[in-house]
């Protein structure tokens, strides 16, 4: 696993520290722990005020604004 650090030096690209927008909505479609050691204050932190999360693996099993399939 690498962190963005080292793969923008391998790779010679920079990533940006923060988005400058937000998203209509989000789909987790993968269950890793990433996303949960982030948290869904995170996943919201990254949608705007009348977004929506799409919880595909059930990521997050009691978040109630949250679309489960």
């Amino acid at each position: 696993c690498f962190d963005s650090k080292s793969l923008s030096q391998k790779y010679n690209y920079s990533t940006k520290p923060s988005l400058t927008y937000k998203y209509c909505g989000v789909i987790i479609a993968v269950q890793h722990q990433e996303f949960k050691n982030l948290g869904i204050k995170w996943v919201r932190s990254l949608i705007d005020e009348d977004g929506v999360i799409y919880d595909i693996k059930n990521t997050f099993p009691n978040e109630t604004e949250v679309l489960y399939f």
